[in-house]
């Protein structure tokens, strides 16, 4: 059932993703299309907060910033996962793999080359503040508005 707070904790979660995008964005080769890295990020920013934040609050402050760290650990890994995955599938298109295994091993190592490109102390502390912040919005609204 749509709630308030599930609403704030996506928009502020997808808020977040956007941020990190556009921080991310200069560290990626010029290969890579970041045409629609934004929207693709938001999307399953958006997704998490709802599901994992907004779901969850109203249990306490504590559970609410737990829940905020939960949600954008996820959100940062779905989001490395995603596009592996859609490296792993075009260089697939391409015959560059033999067989599954070297798929799944040339989708690992796109994830770990992703990693690269966000782990920057500037990203992990606009992620560490965002955390708080989603968890607190989440817990707020839910005693407020829902």
């Amino acid at each position: 059932m749509p709630t308030f707070s599930k609403l704030i904790c996506g928009a502020l979660l997808a808020a977040l993703a956007v941020l990190v995008s556009e921080m991310v964005k200069p560290n990626l080769p010029s290969a890579y299309d970041v045409s629609r890295f934004d929207y693709t990020n938001a999307a399953i920013a958006f997704a998490m907060g709802w599901k994992l934040v907004g779901r969850q609050a109203g249990r306490g402050i504590w559970n609410s910033i737990a829940n905020g760290i939960t949600a954008v650990a996820s959100t940062v890994f779905l989001v490395l996962l995603y596009y592996s995955i859609g490296f792993m599938v075009q260089e697939s298109f391409k015959s560059k793999y033999d067989n599954i295994f070297e798929a799944i091993d040339g989708m690992l190592g796109q994830f770990v080359d992703l990693w690269e490109y966000i782990n920057y102390p500037q990203i992990f502390a606009v992620l560490a503040v965002g955390m708080v912040v989603i968890g607190m919005a989440g817990e707020y609204t839910k005693r407020r508005w829902d």
